[in-house]
């Protein structure tokens, strides 16, 4: 423990936001003082009082910083941003603030002070908002919004248009059906800060179009810490109501499975399984488990946990030796209703063919571990081992009744599907600082296994025809289906190696300091899909009359009962992998005092090899592609308080394994087949911004820019209707697309209003408004000529985010309201006789409210989630007017969530 206290923070540069090496910041009126690290920290120890520091740095303004409060064996961080000495400028001009300003500024001086387009979340703001995972903190974003709690979308471009990184390694897709980084992966409190940036620079992965996000865990603390964080709460919707269960395994609390769900050791191989008799696939399928039951339980409540350590101490002759550990822990039990119509949209009046009323009960686990060492051998010099370990699971039972008028009877039919996807993360990273060569250089070695397991996913259907008395159960007499009776094992694994390294240095020329940076990133990626399969098939009249628990039964396992089979063709496995190397040189130039050019450009070559079946026919990719990414950033600062920035670059998007596999899967939510396609070229994307920023005072700011795209072979999933109620999805490239917009963003403090009670408010709030379009013919089946001209998949012509914060310094309480609204946009993109499907906007509103205990040392915070519990609607369009009309258009899904409520309490040790 400490004997007295301490002053911690970070001192950055405040023209590019790099950090400071070397600075001293000392202690008016003593001698205590300290110079920065490699990062820009320092660590100042100090007995309890209040104080000033002064910092300086050659070539810089000094700056004081005032009123920092140190209480005995408790840490008082600032964060202080300083500025270069003008050539004009006096000596001894030293600039004077005080602790509450500097960190307010800091808070926003990232995006100020950044060479490109970009917004920062801080811890603090994650701390402040309701928000469990980072899915959730992103939706904040300004011009963001997330699909299903977990899939980004940047100013209305879908996620695929997106990409990430952690701790500055590049991640990959998370989803097996789409390419999609889930974002619910990492809980919010081991998060240190997100980067989102808009536009792109040489020195960034090139694989976006909407927003490359950053992803930064915790790291070293400055001093020896203990926390927890307990909580619990519930769904308005679940609580209380019946919920549907099924007999899982033991380790389902952790989201995995502990083998009850395994496929059984009597099931030989793919290539044997085809080779057995009749009577050898009737005594292995009396040996499965009979699990296609479930119980109504009284909904669960949730719960949270949370727990962090730290430590920082002086080793091998004055070295510092830092390190971190965090655990989390997230279940949540959520019960969704929901609606499913299909149309007959060739008959007159449209008659409904499909019309379900389903009940979804998910059950959710979210859990991770985080530790992260970091030996710092001088102030130039530092290393890093960071780890992380999480993981993800969905434990759902979905309930469908309802009606099929294309047979004509009435259907029951459910779904139980366990999905478990583990993420691994280790890191190896390096910072050094040259003195006398004034370079930095950082390198950065990872590797990354995702592994996504879903065992036995089943599915069963029994249909009553009009004028029968009696269910049946829908079981196929040859082949298995895996629409019912199925049941499918599947398992997805991929090993990624990062490697980069890259180094800074400043120069001057013509009399003003400007910087050159380059470096490499190389990353190879290996995938394996394995799927099998499985479905009884056979039965009898009577036997199909039989509830669920009891139709498989052994007794019912035999040459006139059922017996397993498998859809053994090759088509449902495929493997991939992929190879990027990638290099760049940027420069940093300064003009005069009030323009500055980053610019440069970034080669990434791209090989990208799959092997699948279609039909028992192999399918194959091995593309390799080089593309040149060049970008520049143009900012003019016409005052000390102002911004303009005009930015152009050329980014790439490729598709992703899944979109190239030919691999068919059957969903069951969709009802209809998913399949990728071989042909998929990759998109190119040429990027403008234009951004007016200003930042009146500490911690307010006012933006306003414009933006445009441009999209050639954008990537689509389209679908279509092949039959009466058979339908499927695949992928496709649009000929080209465009998409322009402006966007505005201010926060404000309210003490204009009344000072001394409005200046404990801040109010906040972010909107976009967007157009795009795909523009092009296609020719019909008549020969005839039809322009095609929407939306792209995915994009929302708006999006809103707003806020109001209430911070009670003195009494410790914290007061935060959120809204957030997204225009509609494109579902599923239909064709011509088939509209569109979208997706309504539905606003949410969130809050929360903390409260400060024990001196600071606990708290307790109460928080809600999605107050206003507006359906999700997803319809078509059919009298065209832009808004779903209830009487006008076809509604074709319709979902509600329910409202959750949580308390957590937090202690500090």
């Amino acid at each position: 423990m400490l004997a007295g206290g301490k002053i911690t923070g970070k001192v950055t540069d405040e023209k590019n936001g790099e950090t400071v090496i070397g600075a001293v910041v000392m202690v008016k009126g003593s001698t205590t003082g300290a110079t920065t690290d490699i990062d820009g920290n320092f660590v100042l120890e100090v007995a309890p009082g209040t104080y000033t520091i002064e910092v300086k740095y050659v070539g810089y303004q000094a700056k004081e910083v005032a009123d920092i409060v140190v209480e005995d064996k408790k840490e008082a961080k600032v964060n202080v941003i300083i500025g270069q000495a003008k050539a004009t400028q006096l000596a001894d001009v030293v600039v004077k603030t005080s602790m509450k300003k500097e960190n307010i500024s800091a808070m926003i001086t990232y995006q100020k002070n950044t060479n490109t387009v970009a917004q920062v979340v801080s811890a603090e703001a994650i701390r402040r908002s309701p928000d469990r995972n980072t899915g959730e903190v992103l939706k904040r974003v300004s011009s963001a919004s997330i699909q299903d709690g977990k899939y980004l979308v940047v100013r209305g471009l879908a996620d695929r248009y997106n990409q990430a990184t952690l701790n500055g390694a590049l991640l990959s897709s998370t989803e097996p059906d789409r390419k999609s980084f889930s974002f619910d992966l990492f809980p919010s409190g081991m998060i240190e800060n997100i980067v989102v940036n808009k536009a792109a620079t040489p020195d960034l992965p090139g694989e976006f179009a909407g927003g490359l996000i950053q992803v930064n865990t915790k790291d070293v603390p400055s001093k020896n810490f203990m926390s927890f964080q307990v909580g619990s709460g519930a769904n308005m919707q679940t609580v209380g109501q019946d919920f549907a269960h099924y007999n899982g395994g033991k380790l389902d609390w952790l989201g995995i499975d502990d083998g009850t769900r395994a496929l059984p050791s009597s099931v030989p191989d793919k290539d044997n399984f085809r080779k057995l008799t009749k009577a050898q696939r009737i005594e292995i399928s009396k040996g499965l488990e009979n699990n296609w039951g479930y119980e109504m339980r009284s909904g669960a409540p949730n719960a949270n946990f949370q727990a962090a350590a730290g430590m920082n101490k002086k080793v091998l002759g004055g070295k510092t030796l830092g390190a971190i550990a965090a655990v989390s822990y997230n279940k949540q039990n959520r019960r969704t209703e929901v609606t499913r119509t299909f149309y007959n949209q060739g008959t007159d009046p449209v008659e409904k063919t499909l019309d379900f009323n389903e009940e979804s009960y998910n059950e959710e686990v979210l859990w991770g571990a985080l530790g992260n060492v970091t030996l710092e051998m001088n102030k130039n010099n530092k290393i890093s081992l960071k780890g992380l370990y999480n993981i993800t699971s969905q434990n759902n039972t979905l309930i469908r009744n309802g009606r099929n008028n294309d047979y004509g009877g009435d259907v029951m039919a459910f779904q139980q599907a366990f999905k478990s996807t583990s993420f691994v993360n280790g890191q190896l990273a390096g910072n050094h600082f040259l003195e006398k060569a004034k370079t930095k250089i950082n390198w950065n070695t990872s590797y990354v296994n995702l592994a996504q397991n879903q065992p036995n996913l089943r599915r069963m259907e029994y249909r009553r025809s009009d004028g029968d008395s009696s269910f049946l159960a829908v079981v196929p007499s040859g082949l298995p289906s895996l629409a019912s009776a199925s049941m499918l094992y599947s398992r997805l694994t991929d090993n990624i190696v990062n490697a980069s390294v890259d180094a800074f240095k400043p120069f001057t020329l013509f009399g003003r300091n400007h910087t050159i940076k380059a470096g490499y990133m190389g990353q190879t990626k290996s995938r394996t899909f394995n799927s099998r399969p499985f479905g009884m098939v056979g039965g009898t009249n009577a036997l199909l009359t039989l509830p669920a628990n009891e139709l498989f039964a052994v007794q019912n396992m035999s040459d006139t009962g059922f017996q397993l089979n498998e859809l053994s063709d090759k088509d449902y496995d495929y493997s991939a992998s992929s190879l990027l190397n990638a290099g760049f040189v940027m420069l940093d130039n300064s003009f005069g005092e009030q323009y500055r050019l980053v610019w440069g450009v970034r080669y990434e070559n791209f090989n990208q090899v799959l092997n699948g079946f279609r039909s028992n026919k192999p399918v194959s990719v091995d593309r390799n592609v080089g593309d040149f990414l060049p970008s520049l950033n143009f900012t003019y600062k016409p005052t000390e308080k102002a911004n303009i920035r005009a930015c152009a670059s050329q980014t790439v998007i490729r598709p992703e394994f899944r979109e190239l596999s030919p691999f068919a899967f059957y969903d069951f939510e969709l009802l209809a087949a998913v399949q990728g396609n071989s042909d998929l070229q990759r998109t190119k994307i040429s990027n403008f911004d234009l951004r007016y920023e200003l930042y009146p005072r500490s911690g307010e700011m006012f933006t306003v820019g414009a933006f445009y795209k441009y999209f050639v072979n954008p990537i689509e999933q389209f679908y279509n209707e092949s039959g009466v109620n058979t339908f499927s999805f695949t992928y496709n490239n649009a000929p080209s697309a465009r998409s322009y917009g402006a966007e505005i963003e201010f926060r404000k403090r309210l003490d204009f209003i009344a000072p001394g009670v409005a200046e404990r408010f801040t109010a906040f709030a972010n909107a976009s408004y967007i157009f795009n379009n795909v523009n092009f013919e296609v020719t019909t089946g008549t020969g005839d000529k039809l322009k095609v001209d929407r939306p792209m998949q995915g994009q929302s012509p708006y999006v809103i985010n707003s806020g109001l914060q209430y911070d009670g310094e003195r009494s410790g309480t914290s007061i935060t309201l959120l809204f957030n609204m997204i225009g509609r946009r494109i579902f599923l993109v239909g064709n011509q006789e088939n509209p569109n499907i979208w997706e309504a906007p539905r606003p949410l509103f969130d809050m929360q409210i903390s409260q400060k205990l024990l001196k600071d040392k606990a708290g307790v915070k109460l928080s809600v989630t999605d107050l206003l519990n507006k359906k999700a609607n997803f319809y078509q369009d059919i009298n065209g007017n832009g808004t779903y009309d209830v009487t006008g258009d076809f509604l074709r899904i319709s979902r509600l969530t329910g409202t959750t409520v949580s308390v957590s309490f937090m202690y500090n040790l």
